[in-house]
Formats: C-alpha cells, structure tokens, sequence
C-alpha cells in the first residue's frame, strides 16, 4: 500500500470543516498528537507524528511486518480449501473468530472503534484550538443522507459465477450497486460476463479479479466541539 493512500484519508480530508482561517497542517499535526491516547498503545508509542499514525492504522504497520504473511498453517488451509466440505468451512471459520478474539486484547472485537473516537478527538482539540464550539463541515453522504454501506459478493466457486447476472439484475432493479471478488485461480473467469458491460473492473491483485456493478453536490452541517454530543 501506498503511504499516498494514507495521507487521502487525513482528518482534514475527512472532516473538510469550514474555518476561517483555515487549519494549517502544523495545527492538525497537534490536535492528532493530543487525541493519540485513544488509539491503541502499539499505534500512539513513541509521540508518532500524524502520517505514522495513519501508516500504523490504515496501514495496519502497528501488527509488525510480517503481518501480510500466511502462516506454513493458513498456507496449507487454503490448498485444501478446495476439497474440504462447505460446513466444515464454516464451523472451522467460527472456530478460528472465537480463536482470534481472546487471543488479540489490542483489537475491540466485534467493532473496533477507536479509530472513530480519534477523528472525532482531534477534530475536538482543533476546534478547541481556534476558541470555537462548533464549525461546518462538508456532510458525509450527500442529499441529507446519514449513513453509507457497501456491498461484497466473493465468488468462490463456478456456480457462484454463474449466479452473477442474476444477482446483479435483481440489485440494479432496487438501486444498488456492489463489488463481486472473483477467485482467479479456482475457476476459469467468465471473460463475456465482464466484457458485457454490467461489470466494470476496479482492480486486479494477484488470484483474485475485482469487478463492481456498472449502471456530488457536497451539503454542510456542524460539528460539535465535543465528541459526546453528538453521534458519528
């Protein structure tokens, strides 16, 4: 990844507020150094300065380098994936959730939120910084909409291929449109499917083809100078 991607996602790109003057990178750099203590220890060690926080978070730098790395078990899981019966999948994917979640205490398992609390903390000291209660800022979702989600389909099997067409009618006729995450090595790929136009490619990683469902006029609200009186 990118420490580009990273800096995209900067609070200042996140919150847009409408200051005036307008917040220097110095006075973000602080107010994010003042609401570090929210993020998890192996995140805010050290006085990191803004770019490494977001490196250790969006990154996910803080769970070390080998993080990106199967294990010589998970490898040999997924050879085997292919022959092992789907129930078995499922309770061994169960299995393993419950595993993960009193073996890692850093993570807030089933939501993590702390990222969250930290946006919200130092757009607080920014705020609190420039003698102010509140400010606008560009909403998040357009025409008053409140919230966003975004659908996924993994297609892991042939069949599931097979089924895209039908699913991706049936989610144009309600207004949606989703990504579906081909498995490149476990099937040959439906080249018409994707050449049809009712899928457009967003990227390609290796052994897997990333495809979403083909088919703003920014509004402004405030923010509170405090977290807690308001929900994100």
């Amino acid at each position: 990844m990118s420490s580009d991607l990273y800096r995209a996602n900067h609070p200042a790109r996140f919150w847009r507020l409408r200051l005036t003057p307008e917040p220097s990178p110095g006075d973000w750099e602080d107010a994010a150094a003042e609401a570090a203590h929210v993020l998890p220890p192996a995140v805010s060690a050290g006085g990191a300065g803004l770019d490494e926080l977001l490196a250790r978070t969006l990154g996910e730098e803080q769970f070390g380098s080998g993080h990106w790395r199967l294990s010589r078990g998970r490898r040999l899981y997924y050879r085997l994936k292919p022959l092992i019966p789907r129930g078995l999948v499922v309770r061994m994917r169960r299995l393993h959730r419950r595993t993960v979640e009193h073996a890692d205490p850093d993570l807030g398992w089933p939501v993590e939120d702390r990222y969250a609390r930290f946006l919200w903390a130092t757009a607080s000291h920014l705020l609190e910084r420039a003698g102010v209660q509140e400010a606008p800022f560009v909403s998040f979702w357009p025409q008053g909409s409140s919230l966003a989600f975004v659908l996924t389909h993994d297609i892991e099997t042939a069949e599931g291929q097979a089924f895209v067409p039908t699913l991706a009618r049936l989610e144009e006729q309600l207004g949606f449109r989703s990504s579906f995450n081909f498995v490149a090595e476990r099937y040959p790929l439906d080249r018409g499917l994707m050449a049809s136009g009712r899928l457009l490619p967003i990227e390609t990683p290796s052994g897997c083809s990333l495809w979403r469902s083909s088919t703003t006029s920014p509004s402004s609200t405030a923010i509170p100078s405090s977290p807690s009186r308001a929900a994100p």
